[in-house]
């Protein structure tokens, strides 16, 4: 099973908006991270949201599959097969960190079905856009919200594992919202 170590950057949802794109180059430059993680909907920005006027899929790829950081990847609904070749791409994704077991899904219905027998220490998912990071009956839950459609009035958003921290942090000026520590 995979390990991970250092910082790692959490992204998801940024449905290939030039924004996104924008705010993930700040985010790798303000931080600095070992890894990246995205939580799906890489590139597709969905029958709900409407073609956005900076929808360019195609820097957010060429930017995604030139990038030397070890980056990792699962589907979410908005995805297409096809775009698993830009990133290591999965339904779901397992790994450890600081002696912890981390599931990676995307949260929509089908990722849910998947994952369902499945047991972690941290549960890492997307898709709803809303920014949270909660603890409830032992376990740790962050959906670091979204780079493309943050919902519930809230700025871009995204979440970052530093040691034995998990934060939750503002994209635009790198604001700490809240943090648990493990």
């Amino acid at each position: 099973m995979l390990t991970l170590d250092g910082k790692i950057l959490i992204v998801s949802d940024l449905h290939g908006r030039a924004s996104s794109l924008k705010l993930l180059k700040k985010l790798l430059n303000d931080e600095k991270p070992d890894a990246l993680l995205i939580l799906g909907d890489f590139f597709a920005y969905g029958p709900r949201n409407g073609r956005p006027l900076d929808y360019d899929p195609w820097s957010l790829q060429k930017f995604l599959s030139s990038l030397s950081l070890p980056s990792y990847g699962v589907k979410g609904n908005c995805d297409d097969e096809d775009e698993a070749v830009m990133i290591d791409y999965a339904p779901y994704r397992s790994f450890y960190y600081q002696n912890k077991r981390f599931l990676m899904f995307h949260g929509d219905p089908l990722s849910l079905e998947r994952i369902k027998d499945f047991r972690a220490d941290v549960y890492l998912f997307g898709h709803t856009h809303f920014a949270t990071l909660k603890r409830m009956n032992g376990f740790y839950y962050l959906n670091p919200g979204s780079l493309g459609y943050p919902k519930g009035g809230l700025p871009p958003s995204y979440g970052l594992l530093d040691k034995e921290t998990i934060y939750l942090k503002n994209a635009e000026n790198n604001e700490v919202w809240t943090t648990f520590s493990f």
